[in-house]
């Protein structure tokens, strides 16, 4: 489907004088800095974009008596230099006011000029905003003038008065103007600014019925759109200044939070706009970058942050940059976070992506980063700059901002024990706070991972925990820290729960096991296999002993046979457990276990066959119990079975 671009009217539309001005502007040379504009005007072997810039930058100063009388004989009917007055009557045109000493030579100019230049002149006339003025645009906004006179005449009084209700109806003009010929000077610049003002505001009316009626329209368009159009119409959006710029990102903002793919033609197109003019419209388009990532966004965000020089987008840029730290933002990130509150927190968090890489590695630059946030104090910080101050501060840097950890506000309370359980110095004041703060426990864990890597330090997390789910994420982050010496030590000494036991126990690895781990790692497998065992998990008890060494000791080796042997016979793998070869004991100790299976008889008996020989009395006897037992729980035959 065609993608439609909305043309939205100007609050005050464009003059033809200076829309001609700003196009000779654009093409022209700077002016010689060694000559003055007077100069520049009237040198013909200027480029008329190089004096067309000397006749403004004259009309914004104080003009001498000299200058002036020069600039009055080019505006004269009978100049020697036709181009020199045209520029000036563009630079006139182009300005809302003009001295003056300029009204008279533009009226003879009107009256005895070259007809060709009239227009011109006419258009210039507007910018004397005097009464008789307004009269010679009348007056030759007559019909019976050449039409490109008159039509010249009527936008120069719609520019002067701002009325342009009066259209091209010269009676009307010429009745408005009559009535108005008693006003004095500052009653008359009264009634001008009255009918600009009016003008203004009926063009303000007009933009925003046009801006509501577009915004809606392009939402519907957007909504009946297909997928492959949306994009596109996304994208052509986001170039147009004003309100369907903002009906653009609304929409992206919508897109993503239902799931939906944006393509890369949105952000290609915010990728233009960090070029616009406006520090607004780069920081909007900035934070665009930063959501949807386009590829390759690396290099045109840093260049604009490069060179930007407008807070309002340089905040919007640090925070994208953030994305893709690299040594050329380094720079520009330190210039912006000395600039002032502005741009401090942006500047911290890329400053800290920055760090985070590893970028931040001269010893000068840490300084800068630490004057700058300590010249802040720790309480207008963000967690970024919290952070930051903790890693390239001093010790009273770092004093300052454990404060925090007191009576900071949480999310500041968080980002100083974070950082803060990396210093074995504050190892003791963090798990201070977390006692006291639940919101800090997983700091205190850190900290405890970092600087107490033993069954003591394991004991202090199991301790402070706040709560059962906080305990057994604390003590699992510990155990995997710690060598499977110390796994095995916690786990017989602290945890009675044979299901957490368990979960401790699962942190060891074998990878890359130390020779003098080895026992310890064997030890641990078969407490992990008890544990399972207690928790009735038969298959994960042969799981666990089957990460046993190949070569335990004897001890450990007789108890791996004795937990394969009562697993197997709980899984009813009868045979396999027979190749086990334990004794009666353990096949009695399974079925103080699996008592209650329905298997149980099938295995007293193949005990009784096996043993039979070596059996007590007991011990037959307890067979015995249990095939019985198992024989009266099978239901007797019905009377018609069998025949």
């Amino acid at each position: 489907m065609p993608i439609l671009r909305p043309t939205i009217r100007q609050r005050l539309p464009r003059s033809g004088a200076a829309f001609a001005l700003s196009l000779i502007l654009l093409a022209g040379t700077a002016i010689a800095q060694d000559s003055s504009p007077i100069d520049i005007l009237t040198t013909p072997t200027a480029t008329d974009a190089a004096r067309l810039e000397a006749a403004s930058t004259l009309l914004t100063q104080e003009i001498s008596s000299r200058s002036m009388r020069r600039l009055v004989g080019i505006l004269g009917p009978n100049t020697d230099d036709p181009v020199a007055q045209r520029l000036l009557l563009l630079a006139i045109a182009a300005r809302p006011v003009t001295v003056p000493e300029f009204e008279q030579p533009l009226i003879d100019l009107v009256a005895r000029g070259d007809p060709a230049i009239r227009p011109q002149a006419l258009l210039a006339l507007a910018s004397a905003g005097t009464w008789d003025a307004a009269r010679v645009l009348v007056n030759h906004a007559a019909p019976f003038q050449a039409p490109e006179v008159s039509k010249a005449a009527v936008e120069a009084l719609v520019r002067m008065t701002g009325r342009d209700d009066l259209g091209n109806d010269v009676e009307e003009w010429r009745r408005w103007l009559d009535e108005r010929s008693i006003l004095k000077p500052e009653e008359w610049q009264a009634e001008l600014i009255r009918g600009l003002t009016y003008r203004n505001d009926r063009l303000s009316a007009q933009e925003r019925e046009a801006t509501t009626w577009a915004v809606d329209g392009f939402r519907r368009l957007f909504m009946v759109a297909p997928y492959q159009d949306k994009s596109p119409l996304l994208a052509q959006l986001l170039l147009v200044d004003g309100e369907l710029r903002q009906l653009a990102i609304e929409l992206i903002n919508r897109e993503l939070a239902q799931g939906n793919q944006i393509d890369e033609v949105v952000g290609a197109a915010a990728l233009k706009l960090l070029e616009h003019e406006k520090p607004a419209v780069r920081s909007e388009a900035a934070r665009l970058i930063q959501t949807l990532s386009p590829p390759n966004a690396g290099v045109p965000v840093t260049e604009a942050l490069v060179r930007e020089v407008s807070p309002i987008a340089a905040a919007g840029l640090l925070n994208a940059a953030a994305k893709w730290p690299g040594v050329a933002v380094i720079s520009p990130a330190l210039r912006w976070l000395e600039f002032g509150a502005a741009t401090r927190d942006s500047a911290s968090k890329l400053l800290l992506s920055l760090d985070n890489e590893g970028l931040l590695t001269s010893p000068v630059d840490r300084r800068r980063i630490a004057s700058a946030l300590r010249a802040a104090g720790p309480n207008r910080l963000t967690t970024d700059g919290v952070r930051l101050i903790i890693r390239m501060g001093n010790d009273d840097d770092r004093d300052s901002v454990a404060g925090l950890l007191l009576s900071g506000q949480r999310d500041m309370q968080a980002a100083a024990a974070s950082e803060l359980a990396r210093r074995p110095e504050f190892f003791d004041r963090v798990v201070s706070a977390a006692e006291r703060d639940p919101a800090l426990y997983q700091a205190a864990v850190s900290a405890a991972i970092n600087h107490r890597r033993t069954p003591d330090g394991y004991a202090l997390i199991r301790r402070i925990a706040p709560n059962e789910t906080a305990r057994r994420s604390g003590v699992l982050a510990m155990a995997r820290s710690l060598g499977p010496k110390y796994v095995l030590e916690v786990a017989r000494v602290h945890e009675t729960d044979p299901e957490l036991r368990v979960a401790v126990l699962s942190t060891i690895a074998r990878a890359a096991a130390m020779p003098n781990e080895i026992r310890d790692i064997d030890q641990a497998m078969i407490l992990l296999a008890e544990s399972n065992l207690e928790l009735s998990r038969p298959e994960n008890a042969l799981n666990a002993l089957a990460s046993v060494s190949s070569s335990p000791s004897a001890d450990d080796a007789s108890r791996v046979v004795e937990l394969r042997t009562i697993s197997l016979l709980w899984l009813n793998r009868i045979d396999e457990a027979l190749d086990a070869g334990a004794g009666v004991d353990v096949w009695l100790a399974a079925l103080d276990r699996i008592g209650a299976e329905p298997h149980a008889e099938i295995v007293a008996q193949t005990a009784l066959n096996r043993f039979g020989n070596v059996l007590s009395t007991r011990e037959r006897d307890r067979l015995q119990s249990i095939i019985t037992v198992t024989e009266a729980e099978e239901p007797s035959a019905s009377p018609t079975e069998g025949g």
